[in-house]
C-alpha cells in the first residue's frame, strides 16, 4: 500500500511543482500544457504493461520496483543539469 501512495504523490508532484517550473524556466501556458501532456501519455502508457506485470508477478512487487526505479530517474534527472530539457529552454 505504501507504494502506491508514494506513486500517488509522485503524479501529483507536477501540478504542486508546475508554478515554480514555470517562472524558473520561463514557461507559456502553452509549453506548460505540452509538458503535462507528455508526462501523462507516458505515464497512461505504462499502466498497460504495469497492469500485466502486477498480474504476472504480483502487484507488490510492481508496485515497488516502479516507485523505486521513477525514483532512481527522477535522483538523476536532478544530477543532470545542463543536459536535455534545460539546456533547451536556457542555451
Amino acid at each position: 500500500m505504501r507504494s502506491v501512495l508514494f506513486l500517488y504523490i509522485d503524479r501529483v508532484n507536477i501540478s504542486v511543482a508546475a508554478p515554480w517550473m514555470k517562472q524558473e524556466y520561463q514557461f507559456s501556458e502553452q509549453m506548460r500544457g505540452i509538458i503535462f501532456g507528455a508526462f501523462l501519455a507516458g505515464y497512461a502508457i505504462g499502466l498497460v504493461p504495469g497492469g500485466w506485470l502486477a498480474d504476472r508477478f504480483g502487484p507488490l512487487r510492481v508496485l515497488t520496483a516502479a516507485g523505486t526505479s521513477w525514483g532512481a530517474l527522477s535522483i538523476l534527472t536532478g544530477l543532470t543539469p545542463g543536459l536535455g530539457f534545460a539546456s533547451a529552454v536556457h542555451p
